[in-house]
């Protein structure tokens, strides 16, 4: 499976919130066989932008190292939401049809408070 975390790092969500989210995305992956051959996780974070914290399905290949990553993540309070930013760079950078496998499910997984400025 090809997993797309897209997280919300605008001002909106609080640092208590956002570590929630990390939270949440560390129990997720940890239920997943992380391997290039089984699961293979990428995370785009955004806000008014995307964040150069995003990794891609390549970066990961263990749990372990996968769950630590996500846990330092930083909370980047960018001014707005504009989920399609995030969306946009997890379908056209990484998860293109250059990079995910053919025969394997592709799921994303966008966590926000909902809120998107245009």
């Amino acid at each position: 499976m090809e997993l797309g975390l897209v997280l919300d790092a605008s001002q909106s969500i609080s640092f208590k919130n956002f570590r929630l989210i990390k939270k949440f995305c560390q129990h997720l992956v940890s239920s997943f066989e992380i391997d290039p051959d089984k699961t293979r996780v990428a995370v785009t974070l955004f806000a008014h932008e995307v964040y150069n914290e995003s990794f891609g399905l390549n970066n990961f290949t263990t749990k372990e190292k996968l769950v630590e990553a996500i846990g330092k993540i930083k909370h980047r309070r960018g001014k707005y939401t504009k989920t399609f930013k995030g969306l946009r760079y997890l379908r056209k950078t990484q998860m293109s049809a250059q990079v995910v496998r053919s025969d394997v499910p592709k799921i994303a997984v966008v966590l926000t408070d909902g809120n998107s400025q245009k």
